[in-house]
């Protein structure tokens, strides 16, 4: 979709104030080439702002006529001290007195509001301080990584009704864990407890082994003695999703571990690590893979079949590779047993002609290293690696060979495979979703490679065919794409999805498998079903549960709706806040979590009950915590937290969601540093109303600083009007907005902040926001900026994520000029940045910060700080880095507000 240039607007949207203004540009507004308009004008806004702050200046009761006249006299001008102390006391006696008789409160509420509540005004709006006092501690680093505010929250999974307790009655079974690490069976109305697992260290062949997972039989009741689970221990992690393991076998009845191998590996003294583990739904088999190979071993017979002989480096079977565990599936696995556990759809992933990337590890042992499978020999003197062990990977790039997927089908009756075929134009098609309706159906999503046009198609096993129910091309249906969010949950004999309506996420009934026409059951034009939320079918009450932005682009609520198209509840929509929730399969028990702004809590919540309340938000506020929310907030209560404010501010008739934190006891006549935080991804939020107690907090309480996080367009929150924002412009509206508002909010606050002293930092794809920025600010906004694990060239980023929103390279020339960084030169114009990244980053290479190193080196560029972390990985974690990483960043800005870096060589 083609935009012209708008003009530039700023607006902030508030319940005290909202206007609508074009044309604005202030001092500290980029002008020229750089910004979309100027105007000779101040916008409305600053002139607001303005008159507000000017007002605010003639007001002050220190230059009052007044209050000198009466400062005087208690100098000793024309009245004794103890005179006017006296006169003093016995009005302020009548002014409370006074005050209690027209509220009709008590006294300990008015002394408690004159204490604590005070406002000033930011941007032209009143703001409420969080409350403050010297004998209250301060967040430290040490603070946060230790949680000292944060809430604790209970381990809840959920029982099936297959899996409750043959001795017992009644309903809402959870496991949770109990002292040291036991696994505690519980009832979510009685409360009653039985011990699972009690002692999570066992013996096998004179070595020991801990316990770091339980998966259930999901067809067995949980005390039945003769059934066996599936523990995991001694995990080592590949990617983000998936992970090396040993699983046993384990019947609590007579405490027995058998190790799962493979067949010819059961008689072996040694263990062999598996991909995954996963139960059939009749609980009598159980499929794992290893080696990208498939295996199953059947419970009663103790018979183990193999499904697949093929895997290599190359082909994975029911694994995805890594670019599809990365930006598709969100899984360790790619496999999907029918719902009868006759037959077992899985994907043959096929990298042969995807190119390698190659990463050296200098520090970690072999068998720590999660990337490959085979371990290599080490080459060591004195404990120590004399050569880098290698790992490749293949990883496509923009405009390279992708994997190609196939799909087939293994019949436990027939013992036979039948390869699937789906109906498609593209030979590198992408599998975005797959899912069993009924035992005779089959739902699979796919994309062109660059998740542009998508088909949903339905297999009919009995006639090994495909059927076309839609194919919609997102830029001409919604200006938008496709993502990777699985959402296929069958209902009734059809299925409930999510599809796109009025360029909103919508939830849609397909009454059957093969129904083209769905039935809308949510279709508003001003809020979304969540792309990422679960949808749970609770066929007792006939309700669909999910989560929605119904009440605002930053709040997240539950909401209930009736397969008539009717939404029957908005659960805590009587207060602001974002809300998650997990169930038991037959959505008849929710755990409830609120996640902020305010303090965090766990509640259960049994669906029968709450339909029959007509109050629901009475209902909601009377069911006990199961979190821990005492502690927390006796906690809370004993530090200083900054201030937060939540915004919405117009830029083009963009609505643009921002978070203002200011430190503790806060004083607008004062200057403060200001840090901006950004991520920025097309279709991302950052700004949600979570309660966080992270690294920008800390910055605000420990370096009194004002700290700014922002969502620039292409981001989430208002549908695809907003989104569409980023469809091949990575790199383009990000520095922009971020530049924009923030100017203006040191113009509206001149007061209150240092503008010499303004930085701004980003992780990831928040790193290339943050050096995409600086790149196009020239130091005219900031001054300081910090990218750790950056994105420097989209070119050097997987295929599958770059080509969803930038298209192919031979298609779109903003490869060349946005969604990388180019202008090495213009960093000079900074007083110093920084950048940090992992050696060892599966995600973003570290080709990224060496390739713009490089150009530094080319153009003279030599005012930064660079910081690698061995071994890294993308989330920098190893050998203590977590604690480096984030000490290093709190060192170096705070050594960049206190003005080392000025004049820095």
């Amino acid at each position: 979709m083609t935009r012209n240039p708008p003009v530039e607007e700023y607006e902030m949207t508030d319940n005290l104030l909202s206007a609508d203004i074009s044309g604005s540009a202030s001092v500290d507004t980029p002008t020229g080439p750089e910004a979309e308009s100027d105007s000779d004008q101040d916008s409305v806004t600053s002139t607001i702002f303005d008159q507000l702050a000017s007002t605010s200046d003639e007001t002050d009761f220190h230059n009052d006529e007044v209050f000198q006249t009466v400062l005087q006299q208690y100098k000793g001008v024309t009245k004794s001290p103890k005179m006017c102390l006296i006169i003093s006391g016995i009005g302020f006696l009548v002014w409370v007195v006074s005050l209690i008789v027209y509220a009709n409160v008590s006294v300990s509420d008015i002394t408690s509001k004159w204490k604590w509540q005070t406002t000033v005004q930011m941007s032209g709006f009143n703001v409420t301080l969080s409350p403050y006092s010297p004998q209250r501690k301060n967040l430290t680093m040490t603070s946060m990584r230790n949680g000292d505010v944060l809430p604790t929250f209970k381990y809840v999974r959920w029982l099936n009704r297959d899996q409750y307790p043959t001795s017992k009655s009644g309903a809402g079974y959870f496991m949770t864990r109990g002292p040291k690490g036991s696994y505690v069976l519980q009832n979510q109305k009685t409360a009653e407890t039985d011990m699972f697992i009690e002692n999570i260290q066992f013996a096998y062949e004179n070595n020991f082994f801990y316990v770091e997972d339980v998966i259930l039989n999901p067809a067995r009741p949980i005390n039945d003695p003769s059934a066996y689970h599936v523990l995991v221990t001694d995990s080592v992690r590949q990617w983000r999703h998936s992970s090396f393991a040993l699983y046993w076998l384990y019947r609590p009845a007579t405490d027995e571990y058998i190790p799962i191998q493979p067949a010819n590996l059961v008689q072996s003294r040694s263990l062999i690590k598996l991909h995954f583990v996963e139960f059939s739904p009749d609980g009598q088999k159980v499929l794992f893979g290893v080696n990208h190979d498939l295996y199953v071993y059947t419970l009663e017979t103790k018979e183990i079949t193999t499904i697949t002989n093929d895997g290599s480096p190359d082909i994975f079977n029911g694994k995805p590779d890594w670019v599809y565990e990365e930006e598709i599936l969100s899984s360790d696995r790619s496999v999907w047993w029918s719902p009868d556990s006759e037959n077992i759809v899985y994907s043959c992933i096929n990298n042969t002609g995807v190119f390698e990337y190659e990463i050296d590890y200098y520090v970690k042992d072999a068998n720590d290293i999660g990337m490959t499978y085979s371990l290599e020999s080490e080459h060591k003197l004195n404990g120590v690696s004399q050569y880098p062990i290698k790992k490749n990977y293949k990883y496509p790039k923009p405009g390279t060979t992708n994997p190609v997927l196939g799909l087939k089908n293994f019949n436990f009756k027939s013992q036979k495979h039948t390869i699937l075929k789906p109906r498609s134009q593209w030979s590198d098609f992408i599998l975005y979703d797959a899912s069993w309706i009924d035992n005779d159906h089959f739902l699979v999503k796919i994309s062109d490679r660059t998740s542009s046009i998508q088909s949903k198609q339905v297999l009919t096993i009995s006639t090994n065919k495909f059927k076309e129910i839609d194919e919609v091309d997102a830029a001409i249906g919604f200006g938008g794409w496709y993502d990777k969010y699985s959402t296929i949950v069958p209902v009734n004999g059809g299925y409930l999805d999510k599809i796109v309506h009025k360029n909103r996420t919508h939830l849609a009934f397909y009454e059957t498998p093969l129904a083209r026409a769905p039935r809308m059951l949510t279709s508003s034009s001003t809020w979304d079903v969540l792309d990422s939320a679960p949808v749970v079918y609770n066929a007792n009450e006939q309700q669909v549960y999910t989560l929605a932005n119904i009440k605002g682009s930053m709040d997240v609520h539950l909401i209930g709706v009736t397969l008539d198209s009717k939404v029957e509840f908005v659960l805590g929509n009587d207060k602001e806040g974002k809300y998650s929730f997990t169930s038991d399969r037959d959505g008849q028990y929710i755990l409830l979590e609120y996640g902020g702004p305010e303090i965090p809590y766990q509640k259960i919540i049994s669906t029968g009950d709450l339909n029959v309340h007509d109050n629901m938000n009475d209902y909601l506020s009377e069911v006990k915590m199961v979190s821990f929310y005492d502690d927390t907030k006796k906690a809370v209560d004993s530090y200083n937290l900054p201030t937060k404010v939540f915004r919405t501010i117009q830029v083009n008739h963009v609505p643009i969601n921002v978070l203002e934190i200011l430190p503790p006891n806060f004083n607008p006549k004062r200057k403060y540093p200001l840090l901006v935080n950004a991520y920025g991804g097309p279709g991302s939020q950052s700004v949600t109303k979570n309660y966080e107690v992270g690294f920008e907090e800390v910055v605000s309480c420990q370096l009194d600083a004002i700290v700014l996080k922002i969502d620039p367009r292409g981001t989430d929150g208002y549908g695809w009007e907003t989104k569409t924002y980023g469809l091949k412009h990575i790199g383009h509206w990000e520095p922009k907005d971020i530049i924009t508002l923030t100017s203006e909010y040191i113009h509206k606050n001149k007061l209150a902040i240092d503008k010499e002293a303004v930085a701004i930092w980003g992780w990831s794809y928040g790193g290339f926001t943050t050096l995409k920025t600086l790149e196009t600010d020239k130091g005219k906004t900031f001054k300081y900026g910090m990218a750790v694990a950056p994105v420097t060239n989209f070119l050097f980023y997987n295929s599958f994520y770059t080509e969803r929103y930038m298209k192919s390279p031979k298609d779109n020339q903003n490869y060349l000029t946005e969604s990388l960084i180019s202008d090495y030169s213009a960093f000079k114009s900074l007083n110093r940045f920084l950048i940090m990244h992992g050696t060892a980053d599966d995600n973003v290479h570290i080709q990224n910060s060496l390739w713009l190193l490089d150009k530094f080196n080319s153009n003279g560029t030599e005012n930064y700080d660079v910081h690698f972390f061995t071994d890294n990985d993308h989330g920098i974690s190893f050998h203590n880095s977590d604690v480096i990483v984030y000490d290093k960043l709190f060192h170096w800005v705070q050594d960049a507000f206190s003005g080392k870096f000025i004049d820095f060589v």
